[in-house]
């Protein structure tokens, strides 16, 4: 009898482990497509990865190259999805190369042949399958970033864009022996840079490549003719081996600066770059490179002024405040902001004594959605101020009436305003 039920237990054991994976599925994991292309005479083969987004949009897809594509290949997949996400940029498709064998001398050594295989060969090819335009962009870190900023000298029509982090060995204090390499390069600079992009990067303690990198940027400060756009920071908190990854992002939304909405990380910055009228300019431009319509800049100009609109309230400057709404009193920016925001704006208003203020937002908001019971409770918190409590107990009455018609989630904070009065 034992011999039967311990028989009977593997079979069920069998049995359950079976249907458990039959309702398991695995699929292998792929990411692109890989393409080698073979080498000529001593020169390895040069292999690439490409993808593609899935992306509704007609035109053509601009391509990111990136160099040492077995480290950031998959990253700049990832920061795509993000991108888009966020809308900072256009789609685009991405291309990694392989330098996984003998590094630095293939990014050192090979550079003109590696240039001519991607002129005669890879893009070419890539051209005749997939919906690719000739709008690229060139990213390298460290030797990669000194073969990205020199591709400006071998093959400067394959490349609209330039992302460098950290790039070595460029011309400087220590590394004085490269001069004659630096003059060519400003040269080509000044000759070919007119509608390019340059973004360089340095780290904490990156040396000796900061060197280098400074002698850059002040050559490049004095050149007066025509010359690429170009931009150099300095990532602080970067390290060196992590430099390549913040630089990536940071470049690919600098090249496609006028795709998404200006950064303003305070009023100041906002007033300094020429405020209303750097709008003005910048929105221009982005419908010229990006053919937005004007729907889309509108949009994309009011969700900056809201922005905006929020850093007085965070600083506690009324005055600021007031004389930024002044400003926008003949744009629709009432008209398009949520009545959560003007609530907000007439909160901080109220709080800072503007009583008046307040109020004529509040009766705004309430006239332009009378459904809407929050700026009655404003209204309420107004009148509760001056000192009118039996008007003030009214429309908070009004305020709870209608929440509790509308499952409103603020129910609670309108009844503990009425239940104050009472």
């Amino acid at each position: 009898m034992k011999n039967i039920l311990f028989y009977l237990a593997v079979i069920m054991t069998i049995t359950s482990s079976s249907v458990r994976s039959e309702s398991i599925k695995t699929s292998h994991n792929t990411l692109g497509e890989t393409f080698v292309f073979s080498g000529a005479d001593s020169n390895q083969p040069l292999t690439v990865n490409l993808w593609l987004p899935e992306t509704s949009e007609k035109q053509s897809l601009p391509l990111l190259v990136v160099l040492d594509g077995q480290r950031y290949f998959n990253y700049a997949v990832s920061m795509h999805h993000l991108m888009q996400d966020y809308g900072w940029t256009p789609p685009f498709g991405i291309l990694g190369i392989d330098t996984s064998k003998d590094r630095w001398p293939m990014l050192s050594n090979q550079r003109q042949v590696i240039l001519e295989k991607l002129g005669t060969q890879v893009f070419p090819h890539l051209k005749s399958k997939y919906a690719l335009s000739e709008e690229r962009i060139l990213f390298g870190w460290e030797a990669a970033g000194g073969f990205t900023i020199n591709t400006i000298v071998d093959k400067p029509q394959l490349f609209s864009g330039y992302i460098a982090a950290s790039p070595s060995p460029l011309y400087g204090e220590y590394f004085p022996m490269l001069q004659q390499s630096f003059e060519s390069l400003l040269t080509a600079i000044a000759t070919n840079g007119k509608g390019k992009h340059l973004y360089v990067s340095k780290g904490s303690y990156d040396y000796p490549q900061y060197l280098g990198i400074d002698a850059l940027e002040s050559a490049l400060d004095t050149i007066t003719l025509e010359k690429p756009r170009y931009t150099f920071v300095s990532i602080d908190d970067a390290t060196h081996a992590s430099l390549g990854f913040e630089t990536l992002m940071r470049g690919v939304r600098d090249y496609f600066y006028y795709f998404d909405k200006p950064q303003f990380n305070s009023f100041e910055a906002f007033t300094a770059a020429g405020g209303h009228q750097f709008l003005d300019e910048y929105f221009k431009q982005q419908a010229k490179q990006f053919g937005l319509n004007q729907q889309q800049i509108d949009k994309n100009r009011f969700e900056l002024l809201r922005k905006l609109s929020f850093m007085p309230l965070m600083d506690g400057d009324l005055g600021l405040f007031q004389s930024y709404m002044a400003q926008l009193s003949d744009t629709d920016f009432l008209e398009r902001s949520h009545v959560n925001h003007i609530y907000r704006y007439a909160l901080f208003m109220l709080q800072n004594n503007d009583l008046s203020g307040a109020s004529n937002l509040l009766q705004y908001s309430q006239k332009r959605e009378p459904d809407y019971a929050l700026p009655i409770n404003g209204l309420g918190l107004v009148a509760k101020v001056r000192g009118q409590n039996e008007a003030a107990k009214a429309l908070f009455q009004q305020a709870v009436e209608m929440a509790e018609t509308n499952n409103d989630y603020r129910l609670y904070e309108y009844r503990k305003n009425l239940e104050e009065l009472e």
